[in-house]
């Protein structure tokens, strides 16, 4: 899958409209956001799609988290939630354990 950002010109618009230090802090906030929601259903419709196109109950969606266990993985768990077979894991140590591989 592959995602890119917004075009430039958005950002440029976004920096114009504010003209204190503050004001700027808080459009890259609310934009950060909105990419992130953006990101997260294109994921998401990605995922769906291919159910729909193949079977939902044909797509096996099996997901990996590579990082610190208290991070944030919520758009990995909601991909692999999407469709009925599905697995979510945060690590290589939990795939390791499940296959017994030392």
């Amino acid at each position: 899958m592959l995602l890119s950002p917004p075009a430039p010109d958005t950002l440029l618009t976004a920096f114009q409209s504010e003209v204190s230090y503050s004001g700027l802090r808080c459009v890259l906030l609310r934009f950060r956001l909105e990419v992130h929601r953006a990101v997260h259903k294109a994921c998401l419709d990605k995922i769906k799609h291919m159910g729909d196109l193949l079977g939902r109950d044909r797509v096996f969606v099996g997901t990996v988290a590579f990082g610190p266990p208290d991070e944030n993985y919520q758009v990995l768990q909601d991909m692999s939630g999407i469709l009925p077979k599905n697995s979510f894991q945060v690590g290589l140590t939990s795939i390791l354990t499940r296959s017994g591989a030392k």
